[in-house]
């Protein structure tokens, strides 16, 4: 299983309430750790230790957590920690993309021009819709099934792929079958 993690440096502007401290705030030590996306909106930002986090949160996307936020698509978000003293430390943060890996491009490759016709578009059959990189990374096991074994049915319903294409998706499962495989 690949994990991608990226420890930042990561400045924040801060304020305090006027109850609960009087400046200048106190910025407790932490590690933020920021987990790219992989399509699927999969990244996430931690914050430990998190005994000195009272919350995160994620104005734009109304999301709050006590030291961890998940299921983050890529793109550039407001974070406001707060601080067990009453402190309020603001900051923009990053959650990137994982890069598409070879073996991956090749599959969604062979994918698009094998399967997209029937799981693809608007309706796509049984739900699948494989133009959605997310969708081929999460039904890896019921593509290894169909296209490589033909079990319960072959897919494409014409036959199974080429063997080269077969060859190409075997190596990715092996690989890990992610998309930064």
């Amino acid at each position: 299983m690949l994990k991608i993690i990226v420890i930042s440096s990561v400045f924040f502007l801060f304020s305090c309430s006027e109850k609960e401290q009087s400046l200048p705030c106190k910025f407790p030590s932490l590690q933020i750790q920021i987990k790219s996306d992989t399509g699927c909106a999969s990244g996430s930002i931690e914050v430990t230790p998190a005994t000195s986090i009272s919350e995160l949160y994620i104005s734009e996307l109304n999301k709050r957590g006590a030291n961890k936020l998940n299921n983050l698509a890529a793109g550039s978000y407001r974070v406001k920690l707060s601080v067990k003293d009453g402190c309020v430390f603001d900051t923009l943060i990053n959650i990137g993309y994982v890069q598409y890996g070879p073996l991956f491009k090749e599959v969604k490759e062979i994918i698009k021009k094998n399967c997209n016709s029937c799981h693809g578009g608007v309706n796509p059959h049984a739900g699948l819709d494989f133009s959605s990189s997310c969708q081929i990374v999460q039904q890896s096991e019921r593509i290894k099934q169909r296209s490589l074994m033909g079990n319960p049915t072959p897919m494409p319903p014409l036959g199974l792929i080429s063997e080269r294409e077969r060859d190409v998706i075997q190596k990715w499962l092996l690989a890990g079958g992610k998309s930064s495989n």
